[in-house]
């Protein structure tokens, strides 16, 4: 479990703290897990306001774990505040600041619509996705997703049919349509088809979306202030305090390699 205060294992039995003596550096805020293509534990760290107050001397955000303590991963220091990562191949891809950096054996490419078109990125990458035919969609804090296809950078916003909004998450499903996120909203890219926007779910009105994953299945999961909800085709069930939870109101999901969903 990634805190605010290091991070911490549960064995079964006890609860284990790791934090600064542990090799963590400058921060035990744990910003979110990863796991590597070689099953190693990575940890991104640090809250987006301690690099700034930092006058630059905070500068490392990513660590692994060897086993016995937490180490820098020196391919992504300097690149700080690390909001997501995907591995493609041999290759790391992730969110650092207002863009995208792709690293591969030894060697770093930034990518971001300003280089090319003068547009703002917003202020943060907040996710990284890999569509079924290999095009990245980058989700931001503030100005939409942009779509890089090895090729181009194209910025997916308001002018193509989505709403203002911050903090956009996106997954593909195994049809490759594009789930999204964004400012509360859930919405659903079908290409030719269009968006559609979740109003409700079960037609119980929803206020707002939090978060969203997929399962091994395909089924696109959410949390909402209705509770826990499973989208599988046109079937929507919720899951609230009738299921076991204690309240409705859920801000965060995530999904493991074994289907086990863990909610907040």
């Amino acid at each position: 479990l990634g805190t605010t205060d290091g991070l911490v294992h549960f064995n079964g039995t006890n609860f284990i703290n790791y934090g600064i003596k542990d090799g963590l550096g400058m921060s035990t805020y744990i910003k979110k897990i990863f796991r590597s293509k070689k099953g190693n534990i990575l940890l991104s760290t640090g809250h987006s306001r301690e690099f700034g107050n930092s006058g630059g001397k905070y500068t490392n955000s990513l660590y692994y774990y060897d086993g016995l303590s937490f180490n820098i991963v020196e391919e992504a220091n300097h690149t700080f505040n690390i909001g997501d990562i995907i591995f493609d191949s041999d290759a790391m891809i992730y969110g650092s600041n207002n863009k995208m950096i792709i690293s591969k054996k030894g060697l770093q490419q930034s990518f971001s619509p300003f280089f090319s078109e003068n547009k703002s990125l917003g202020w943060y990458v907040t996710s990284i996705e890999m569509t079924k035919d290999g095009n990245i969609l980058v989700g931001t804090n503030g100005n939409g997703v942009w779509k890089y296809n090895s090729n181009s950078v194209k910025t997916l916003s308001t002018v193509d049919g989505y709403p203002g909004g911050w903090g956009w998450t996106v997954i593909t499903d195994n049809e490759n349509n594009v789930w999204s996120v964004v400012g509360g909203d859930l919405i659903k890219n079908s290409g030719n088809k269009g968006l559609k926007t979740y109003t409700s779910f079960n037609d119980s009105p929803v206020e707002w979306v939090s978060n969203i994953d997929i399962d091994n299945f395909g089924n696109i999961w959410v949390t909402s202030n209705l509770g826990l909800v499973n989208i599988v085709g046109d079937k929507e069930v919720i899951y609230g305090k009738s299921s076991g939870f204690t309240n409705y109101d859920m801000s965060n999901l995530s999904i493991n390699s074994s289907g086990k969903i863990w909610v907040k």
